[in-house]
């Protein structure tokens, strides 16, 4: 009995998400078409005791692409704000017939009310019907089975132009939905990938034709959708006028795992195959090593990004409770907690160690995110530095009051004319870098700058412009010298301006708190990512020529386009507004000399553990100064993306999918 009753007791440690699903409460249908030939049709039953009470809430979007409440007629009168109260008697069943005058689409959700939100004596189960009319008769109808929430599912097709698909989510959280089009001949050939955004109540119903445009029609092959949210889905064939459902199912995702259990240093591995489905998630779990077990199946609870789980371990005769506090599909790498208890001789807490699991693929589409997150963090890194440099050696120059060309240590020259500041690539002042005409204003040795600045590139090709707002504060000369500034850059050629952000206080100590922060909007992945990355800088205070070393990390952000803003909540600081966090990664590097143009060796380098890459970048001859990146997986050394890039921060990126992106600036191009 005490063995039983301990076995319950660590099963309780999960129920507490368990308890707070609604089973049996709700229904979702992520698609519902009325008007025009069309009209939708769903049927509820209760199979409870009590009547059921609930709302119909009804969902499409504007012509702008916002979520909007949807009013139309459901059994003939026409509902208003969305919404339409039901009730259905016990053991009965009611009809919702949708209809409209034009042809509208969007979605549905069915919810419980008082008092059936808190009983379990009432529950519903539904189904939707699509009738296709020809004049007033029926010509073609389509069955479709509620939406579960999905996290992750496959959708093979035999012809690629008859496939369509609608997606819902209600989560107050943006969902960022990628999908990925594999061929049938060729199963690791990736035709197209790209990534949905979709706010709270947002829906989208289109042909995989109308997003990939590229692919040919009739080409056979597989869908792939996968979101780090629950969202609601479902696909349909059409062949002719005909028309055919397709559920959305929970997909399976491969992984190894390894547990080292820290108080004996002992080590087990193994293999599991598992499949996400709301708050449920369920896998078979192999264990290779110390010796092969047969499979076991498993379920544990998911909720909010906590995965936990309880396996009974009859060979050891051990209960082993799982626990990720961070748990994504789309991450490459999740380390979590593994307790252990003894069930024989007797039972016992014998300690905790640490699991690992590591996917053996992650989509398409998010490879294109981390590999793009990285890249962006990296090279605004380059971007934060040379932006401080040129613009603190442009203030030195204005305060000293010379206009004569001025050459600085490591490479490169500025000039402070009558109302222009300028920095330039060679020590005579004749190839401009940066150009300004500033407004600024002194006051008890602080000085506030607006200005906007042309950049350019080796070659004096107009790279864009950079409007700046900076101050600079010498801290009463006491050899403490602080400098922070908002920007925002627009490419000469065109292309999405980015945000950024810069501050550092660098201290007589040799220490100084530096940070970074950028935003920009990719138009071929569909969102907007941006990151803040805070430093730590060590240097010789006494010598710009000295070797100069930096450690620290940040965390990168995504949504959608247009929906993140970089802040300054105060001069030191700097944050994203808007968006979820997409990655953490640690950064560390250093420069050769603290200088505009360092030499060899200076390069720097990021690492998302999470998402398994790292981005590397350095400076290769200390002629040109220029540079290299490339982007690694971390667990094979695979090299993802490639790149080369000169003094300006101009160049190219390679990613994985072969495609190329040029750089400008230190920002890599972020449109189709």
């Amino acid at each position: 009995m005490k063995k039983a009753a301990f076995v319950v007791a660590l099963f309780s440690l999960l129920s507490g998400t368990v308890a707070a699903q609604s089973i049996g409460k709700s229904l979702a249908f992520a698609q519902i078409a009325s008007g025009g030939n069309w009209e939708t049709v769903i049927n509820i039953a209760n199979r409870g005791t009590t009547t059921y009470t609930g709302l119909l809430n009804l969902y499409t979007m504007s012509a702008t692409g916002t979520p909007l409440q949807w009013n139309p007629s459901v059994n003939g009168m026409k509902i208003s704000n969305g919404r339409l109260s039901i009730l259905i008697p016990a053991g009965s069943m009611q009809t919702l017939t949708i209809t409209a005058a034009d042809l509208e689409t969007g979605f549905a959700t069915i919810s419980p009310a008082a008092p059936s939100d808190a009983d379990q004596t009432s529950f519903i189960e539904g189904s939707l019907t699509y009738y296709y009319f020809s004049g007033k008769d029926v010509v073609d109808s389509i069955g479709v089975e509620p939406s579960a929430p999905t996290y992750l599912t496959t959708i093979p097709f035999d012809n690629f132009s008859e496939i369509a698909f609608a997606l819902a989510n209600t989560n107050a959280k943006t969902a960022s939905v990628n999908l990925s089009v594999y061929a049938a001949s060729s199963p690791g050939q990736v035709l197209g990938t790209t990534v949905i955004s979709l706010a709270q109540n947002a829906h989208v119903a289109e042909y995989l034709s109308q997003v990939f445009a590229g692919i040919q029609d009739g080409t056979p092959g597989r869908l792939e959708i996968e979101c780090d949210i629950p969202i609601y889905g479902l696909a349909l064939t059409q062949a002719g006028s005909q028309f055919s459902s397709l559920s959305f199912q929970p997909a399976v995702r491969a992984y190894t795992w390894t547990e080292n259990f820290t108080p004996t240093g002992t080590l087990k591995t193994g293999t599991m195959s598992l499949s996400l489905s709301g708050s449920l998630l369920q896998y078979q779990k192999t264990t290779m090593t110390p010796s092969q077990e047969a499979p076991r199946l498993i379920t544990g609870i998911f909720s909010g990004g906590d995965f936990t789980t309880v396996d009974y371990d009859q060979t050891a005769g051990q209960v082993r409770y799982w626990r990720f506090s961070a748990f994504s599909l789309s991450m490459s790498s999740i380390v979590g907690t593994v307790k252990i208890y003894s069930l024989t001789p007797s039972y016992s807490y014998l300690g905790q160690g640490t699991v690992t699991l590591v996917a053996a693929s992650t989509s398409p589409a998010n490879t294109r995110i981390v590999q793009r997150a990285l890249a962006q963090t990296g090279l605004a890194m380059g971007q934060a530095s040379t932006v401080m440099q040129s613009q603190y050696l442009m203030v030195l120059a204005k305060m000293s009051g010379s206009t004569s060309c001025q050459a600085l240590p490591g490479g490169g020259s500025v000039q402070a004319g009558a109302s222009t500041l300028s920095v330039f690539y060679d020590a005579n002042c004749t190839r401009p870098y940066v150009v300004s005409t500033p407004t600024i204003q002194a006051n008890n040795g602080v000085l506030n700058v607006s200005e906007t600045a042309i950049y350019y590139g080796l070659t004096g090709k107009n790279l864009g412009s950079m409007a700046m707002i900076e101050t600079a504060d010498f801290g009463a000369f006491n050899g403490t010298i602080s400098l922070n500034g908002m920007a925002t850059f627009t490419p000469a050629g065109g292309g999405q301006t980015a945000q950024l952000g810069m501050y550092c206080t660098l201290k007589s100590t040799g220490v100084g708190q530096c940070g970074g922060g950028i935003v920009q909007d990719f138009t071929d992945l569909g969102i907007s990512i941006g990151a803040v990355t805070p430093l730590t800088l060590t240097y010789d205070p006494e010598s710009s020529a000295s070797p100069m070393t930096f450690t620290g990390g940040g965390v990168a952000v995504t949504g959608p386009m247009k929906s993140l803003t970089l802040t300054s909540p105060s001069a030191m600081s700097l944050a994203i507004q808007g968006g979820t966090a997409f990655g953490v990664s640690s950064a560390s590097g250093g420069a050769a000399g603290f200088e505009l143009f360092p030499p060899t060796p200076t390069g720097w380098t990021l690492t998302d553990l999470a998402h398994d890459a790292r981005f590397e970048m350095n400076v290769i001859d200390n002629q040109t100064r220029n540079l290299t990146l490339k982007i690694t997986q971390i667990s094979t050394g695979a090299i993802l993306a490639t790149g080369s890039i000169d003094q300006s921060g101009s160049g190219s990126i390679t990613w994985s999918d072969s495609t190329v992106s040029s750089v400008v600036n230190w920002l890599a191009d972020s449109t189709k």
